[in-house]
């Protein structure tokens, strides 16, 4: 990792803001799967860290996202009368 105290190191402020942010949110990121994970056993972890590195895995999530991806489709296709409903209820 390049830090932005490293001798060398020279960002344009766009870049080193940037960067900042990244710091941060990698730090918030770091301290939220901590208090999530915070009763899982290290043991547990290890397990769940091999599956998500797994071809299985990539499968599994691959089809989780498909699935999703299908019911926000039919989510936004059936909420468009539903808008228009309201729209008219209004005019009326």
């Amino acid at each position: 990792m390049i830090l932005l105290s490293d001798p060398g190191v020279a960002l344009a402020p766009a870049s080193r803001d940037a960067a900042r942010q990244d710091a941060r949110d990698d730090g918030r990121r770091d301290a939220l799967y901590g208090y999530t994970y915070r009763a899982v056993s290290d043991a547990d972890l290890a397990e769940y860290l091999a599956f998500n590195r797994s071809p299985l895995e990539t499968r599994y999530n691959d089809a989780v996202m498909d699935a999703f991806t299908e019911a926000l489709a039919r989510a936004s296709v059936g909420v468009g009368p539903l808008i228009e409903q309201g729209l008219q209820h209004q005019a009326a």
